[in-house]
């Protein structure tokens, strides 16, 4: 999918029914066009713009061809001005537009219109971990609007909590982190130091529906207008956690100490040679 925009300038000149003073004004269009007919005919959206321009950050929107990592990641080298890897080769060798540094993005991997869930997966290369007020936006969002948030394939409610589920909960981050860090698309974004979650809507195939496309939409603008309201970057809470819950999760300060003394024994007979020389 292609999204063509354009943008139309204009002048309004003087008339006896408006003010005598001339004004400038500026159009924004897009065109997606379609592929499965020829394009004769075309269905119009259109959107007024008022002077209450309270977004203080650009908003940028990107398409991901096949929603792979590597076309996000084709894109983001592009943005930041770095080198392409081997075997990829630009047809156009610029971007015609920049925008400014990310400081946060949302990812949707949505297929239909009704969900039974909504799952929000962090998980990024290399063990990264977006930083966890992005992720606590993201499930707040959600339950705000009416849907319970699935992490790591367990979906629990808020005041639901049981240490089996906690137990499988862990389990399967710690095994998404290691095995399967190039799901979701967004797990690039973590080399360019961008925190990323993204919202994966699991389809309603029978009972009553949770959760609606409206609803998903309205999870993005919330998340949106959050992250435009930051005074500064993400840098005051976690940045390595384990989740066992949507709202509970195990800090660095609690595992490491166990990997400390897991590593321990390798360095006792390195402390004794040292000792006997």
């Amino acid at each position: 999918m292609r999204v063509e925009v354009y943008r139309q300038k204009f002048k309004l000149l003087p008339s006896s029914f408006k003010s005598n003073n001339a004004s400038n004004g500026e159009n924004i269009y897009g065109i997606i066009r379609a592929f499965r007919a020829s394009p004769v005919e075309a269905i119009l959206l259109a959107v007024p713009t008022t002077n209450q321009l309270y977004w203080s950050r650009d908003l940028v929107f990107l398409f991901v061809d096949g929603g792979t990592t590597q076309s996000a990641d084709i894109w983001l080298s592009a943005y930041h001005g770095q080198q392409q890897k081997e075997g990829i080769e630009l047809i156009d060798d610029e971007l015609e537009a920049h925008g400014g540094t990310f400081i946060g993005a949302f990812g949707l991997d949505i297929d239909g219109s009704d969900f039974e869930n909504v799952e929000v997966l962090h998980g990024m290369i290399n063990g990264k971990l977006p930083n966890m007020d992005l992720f606590d936006l993201a499930v707040l969002l959600t339950e705000k609007a009416g849907a319970i948030p699935t992490v790591h394939k367990i979906t629990r409610a808020r005041n639901h909590f049981n240490f089996r589920g906690a137990a499988n909960t862990f389990l399967n981050g710690i095994i998404s982190l290691s095995f399967n860090e190039l799901e979701p698309f967004t797990a690039i974004y973590g080399r360019y130091g961008i925190n990323a979650v993204t919202l994966r809507a699991n389809k309603k195939h029978s009972g009553p529906i949770s959760i609606d496309l409206s609803d998903i939409v309205k999870i993005i603008e919330g998340g949106m207008r959050s992250l435009n309201n930051l005074l500064e970057k993400f840098h005051h809470s976690y940045l390595l956690y384990l989740i066992i819950h949507p709202h509970r999760f195990v800090p660095a300060a609690f595992y490491m100490p166990l990997f400390g003394l897991i590593v321990a024994p390798m360095f006792l007979p390195t402390g004794s040679h040292y000792l006997l020389v």
